[in-house]
């Protein structure tokens, strides 16, 4: 009986594709317009990316704006304050004053 009902499985079936032909071409049709929608260059997935890779972008110039703005007070005060140029030279140029004496210290590594 088993073998029956197996051999009768695809007239079944085709019998119901036959009785329901109008849901099954629109039920095509809808997955065919959703995978478009989804997957296409324009689609879904393409715009979700694009508007992460656009925020990635803008805090990037948000981060090199900021950036910008902290090497333009560093200008500024290279061309106007005196003693941020003797700071710099100081510290990075290890330059001195005339009549000074420079003291080096070494630390003890801790082992």
């Amino acid at each position: 009986m088993v073998k029956k009902n197996r051999q009768h499985l695809p007239s079944q079936i085709m019998r119901a594709i036959k009785r329901h032909n109008g849901v099954f071409i629109i039920l095509f049709f809808a997955i065919i317009i959703i995978t478009v929608f989804l997957f296409a260059d324009r689609g879904f997935l393409h715009f979700y990316e694009s508007y992460n890779e656009r925020e990635a972008l803008q805090e990037q110039i948000d981060e090199l704006e900021m950036k910008k703005e902290q090497l333009l007070e560093e200008k500024d005060k290279l061309q106007n304050d005196p003693e941020q140029i003797e700071k710099i030279a100081r510290e990075k140029y290890k330059m001195k004053k005339k009549e000074e004496k420079v003291y080096q210290v070494e630390m003890e590594k801790d082992e």
